[in-house]
């Protein structure tokens, strides 16, 4: 119960410095709940610190599950973080160095950077939009004035768009 309440302050303390720690799937499910139940009760918390925390509670429930040495550990909670705030916010080199500086990891900055790329992955495939994106077009909705503007088409790979073709015709 006490990983639940507040910023997470807690749970990345145990998590990181703490000499035994026995995450579980609770921690897990607080720490990506309780924001969402905050937020759509009207509550101002922020994304911020809940995303580290549910971020590092991902990666401690995922590191127990491979019996790691603690360093190991350390090292999945971290990228757990990095991975998690690059899912909400769609920068995954800022979130690997800003983890990477808040917890003094400068040797980890490869896996930092692998995890936020991961991380970026995954949210990209669950929604094309960030959570920032989201909130502000739930803003602009607000606007009395405000017509959405048309999503461009997404184009697969490799195939040229249809601007291209014209010009290759008018000049080929």
């Amino acid at each position: 119960m006490r990983h639940t309440l507040a910023s997470g302050k807690v749970l990345l303390e145990e998590y990181l410095f703490a000499p035994q720690v026995d995450p579980t799937s609770k921690d897990v499910a607080a720490r990506l709940l309780g924001p969402l139940f905050t937020s759509s009760a009207g509550g101002a918390g922020g994304i911020f610190a809940p995303s580290l925390s549910a971020g590092a509670a991902i990666g401690g429930w995922i590191a127990q599950w491979f019996e790691p040495t603690r360093g190991q550990f350390n090292l999945l909670v971290v990228c757990g973080m990095a991975a998690f705030l690059t899912g909400v916010t769609r920068s995954p080199f800022t979130s690997a160095i800003l983890v990477l500086e808040m917890t003094d990891r400068h040797s980890a900055i490869f896996q930092l950077m692998y995890a936020s790329m991961v991380g970026y992955l995954i949210a990209y495939v669950i929604d094309r939009k960030s959570y920032y994106e989201r909130m502000k077009d739930r803003l602009l909705r607000a606007l009395p004035d405000w017509s959405p503007e048309p999503e461009p088409a997404a184009e697969p790979m490799g195939v040229p768009r249809s601007s291209d073709r014209n010009r290759e015709r008018r000049t080929g």
